[in-house]
Parts: structure tokens; C-alpha cells; sequence
């Protein structure tokens, strides 16, 4: 099929891998912030988030053509966008008339009521109706036009705009670099779910490890109140007493059940709407004695909390991961020093289970956060590769 008068029309012109596809997922969260406290209500304005791709277009010949046209043709108005990170090839080959198309679903983009797209070329493809989605097929509101071989790609379709402002660097008469940004104009919702069941103290608790050695980022906001008529001193007030800042944090997500999760746990957190607990992954305390199965306290190296930081708000719940994956949750309820370059910690309830230093593999302070209304997915691959996702999160102040 080609592009026809009054049809639907699709972008045709595959992105240039060589740089990474990305995706962008925007949420807008309501904050607000008592200063005297540093307590705050959250409140979601939209029920799902924006969404935009941007990729790297080079083109030549028929496809650099074709990319003018389409941009001179199309501007501002509605276009269907192939998702590309969701492309795959059909196994078999596909006759015309077929009601349905044998393909991978999971972590995809496909849903009901939408379209999907067949293609074997920039002037050679056919725009489906789905009518519904199955684990191994998409079952279409009618029939295929054309037969299609073994190897032809399929994506899922979105309604989508060019953004204004693009531009092309030319390479030649024939040669053309776009990096082109195309916003969705559709709803595009997700099945919420988080990584792993585990809740603390009625919040969900963020339980899937980020990148082990990458560089991770914090950043402290101490809220304090300063009054300054830059004459004399200026007067400050640390009115909530909080330290509470945020860190970043980088995920690498390898196939389509990590992808699929990873979307899930952000339409869950639903921008900065939803409190979680964040451990540090990092190893807050080091015990030196085994915690005894009935035992309340731990024995630590020394680290200054007693003095410093015990029992503020972020530094009074622990999460005590073993090296077998085992991980307990408690609140520490007191700090000691009894000397000997250690310190004492008191927590709500016991392990239950007796528990040597060796197979301690960190204990880490966590802190109620919320999540980032704006994401990035880096696709280095399609979804049955890599990608690397970064959130940032903001700590807050715990409501229990």
C-alpha cells in the first residue's frame, strides 16, 4: 500500500541506530511543601503521561525524499508513528487475508482498538487495525490487503506530531542527518505494577537493585529559611530540621520483561505522586556481631549516627539484606556508643532467625522518596535488548 488522499500516513523512514532512540515519559505532580515541617501533599494532574520519541534519521536517496515530503506534507498535523523500540520481524510468512498476525506481544506496545504496522520498505507497507492482543498473536479488525514474507518488520502504531524547531544537517545532494522529536497525541496507558510485593509500614519499598559500580548522584537540601538585608549577617533558621534532597539513580534493562517492568513501576509511582521507600544501596552500617534471633539490637562499626543523624527523618529505617536475598525492615528505635569503635542500634522487633556478620550483604538506611515526573528511556536496542532508564528521586518526609 502507498500513501493515498484522505489515509492515514505513516512515518516510513527508520531511525539510525547507531545513536540511541529515546523515549520520554512526563508526568506533571501538584507539590506542595509546608516550611516549617517540610511535609508535603502530592498530587497528580494527569492520568498518564506524556510521551515523545526523538532518534537519529540518516537518510539517503528515496528515504531522504521521502523525510522531506512527509515533514513539508505533514508539519504540524497528526501522523502515525512506528514504535520502534517495539519492531520485530514475522517469523512466517503472512498471506493476504489473514484476521490475525503471529508475533510477540510482551513488554509491546500493541493494544486494542489501535494499529499496527507491516513494512518491508519506505514505499512498501500496509497499517492494520488491532482489534484485540493476545500472548502470541494480534487478532485484527479485519484482513490483510497483501501477502508478506518471513522477515517483513511490525510495530505497534501511535498518533504522533512532528515538534517544531527540527532541523538537517546536509551532507550531500543525496545525503541528509535529521534529529527529529516527535511528540504522542494519544493517551497511552501502562498496567502499574511494582517490581516486588514488598510493602513497610504501608508504602511499597523499592527492592530492584540499580546499576552495581555506575555513577550515582545526591544532592542535599538542607530547607532552611534565610533572611539577608546584605548588611549585616544574614539570619538563618533550619525550621523542619530535615536534610532530605534527592539522588539519581541508573537502571540497565536487558529484553522485554525488564522494559515492561521498569514502564510499570513508573506508571505506578505516577511522576512524584506515589511515596516509596528508597534504600541507599550502599552499605550504611557494618555489623560486627551476629544479630541473634530474638536479639533487638545490632552491633555496627562506628559511623557518627549516634551523635550525628540518629533517629532523624530518612535515617531511622533500615533495610537488612542477606546474601541469600533475604531482606528484613525495621525501624530504629535508639543509638548508643558503648565504646570500642562501635555503636548499638535498637529496632522495632526481631529477625527471627539468627543472622552471622558474614551473610550480612549490606544493611541501608531508607528513606520515603518519590519519583521523577519526567523520565528518559535510552534505547540502545529494540525491547528485546538494552536500555538504560535514570530517575530521579526526591526524598520526603515520612507519614509514618
Amino acid at each position: 500500500m502507498g500513501f493515498a488522499v484522505g489515509q492515514p500516513v505513516p512515518w516510513t523512514v527508520a531511525p539510525d541506530w547507531s545513536e540511541p532512540v529515546r523515549e520520554t515519559l512526563a508526568w506533571r505532580t501538584e507539590v506542595l511543601r509546608a516550611q516549617a515541617t517540610a511535609v508535603t501533599q502530592h498530587r497528580g494532574l494527569r492520568a498518564t503521561p506524556a510521551r515523545g520519541f526523538s532518534a537519529l534519521f540518516t537518510a539517503e536517496g528515496m528515504e531522504w525524499r521521502l523525510a522531506e515530503q512527509l515533514l513539508r506534507a505533514c508539519g504540524g498535523r497528526e501522523m502515525l508513528l512506528p514504535i520502534w523500540p517495539d519492531g520485530q520481524q514475522l517469523q512466517s510468512a503472512l498471506a493476504a487475508g489473514s484476521d490475525t498476525i503471529a508475533c510477540a506481544t510482551a513488554g509491546r506496545d500493541f493494544s486494542a482498538g489501535g494499529r499496527a504496522l507491516l513494512i518491508t520498505g519506505v514505499n512498501t507497507w500496509e497499517i492494520v487495525d488491532v482489534d484485540d492482543v493476545g500472548p502470541t498473536a494480534i487478532e485484527l479488525d479485519g484482513v490483510t490487503l497483501s501477502a508478506w514474507p518471513a522477515g517483513t518488520r511490525l510495530y505497534p502504531l501511535r498518533r504522533a506530531r512532528v515538534a517544531d524547531g527540527q532541523s538537517e544537517r546536509v551532507l550531500n545532494d543525496r545525503l541528509g542527518q535529521r534529529t527529529l522529536r516527535f511528540d504522542l497525541a494519544e493517551p497511552c496507558d501502562w498496567p502499574a505494577a511494582w517490581p516486588a510485593a514488598t510493602t513497610y509500614l504501608g508504602h511499597p519499598v523499592l527492592t530492584w537493585r540499580p546499576n552495581a559500580g555506575d555513577d550515582d548522584s545526591a544532592a542535599y537540601d538542607l530547607g532552611v529559611v534565610q533572611v539577608n538585608n546584605d548588611i549585616g549577617d544574614p539570619f538563618v533558621a533550619d525550621l523542619a530540621g530535615a536534610s532530605l534532597g534527592g539522588v539519581t539513580r541508573e537502571w540497565l534493562l536487558s529484553g522485554a520483561a525488564e522494559h515492561a517492568a521498569m514502564r510499570a513501576l513508573l506508571y505506578a509511582l505516577r511522576g512524584a505522586a506515589v511515596p516509596l521507600w528508597l534504600p541507599s544501596f550502599k552499605s550504611d552500617f557494618v555489623p560486627v556481631a551476629t544479630i541473634g534471633a530474638a536479639a533487638t539490637t545490632i552491633s555496627v562499626e562506628w559511623s557518627g549516627y549516634t551523635a550525628l543523624s540518629a533517629l532523624q527523618p530518612g535515617r531511622r529505617d533500615v533495610r537488612i539484606e542477606l546474601v541469600n536475598g533475604t531482606a528484613f525492615h525495621r525501624r530504629i528505635t535508639a543509638a548508643a556508643e558503648p565504646g570500642g569503635g562501635t555503636e548499638t542500634l535498637t529496632i522495632a522487633g526481631a529477625l527471627g532467625t539468627s543472622v552471622a556478620p558474614e551473610n550480612v550483604r549490606s544493611i541501608e538506611l531508607m528513606s520515603l522518596a518519590v519519583g521523577p515526573d519526567a523520565v528518559e528511556f535510552e534505547h540502545l536496542t529494540d525491547v528485546d535488548g538494552v536500555a538504560r532508564a535514570t530517575l530521579n528521586f526526591r526524598r520526603v518526609v515520612s507519614d509514618v
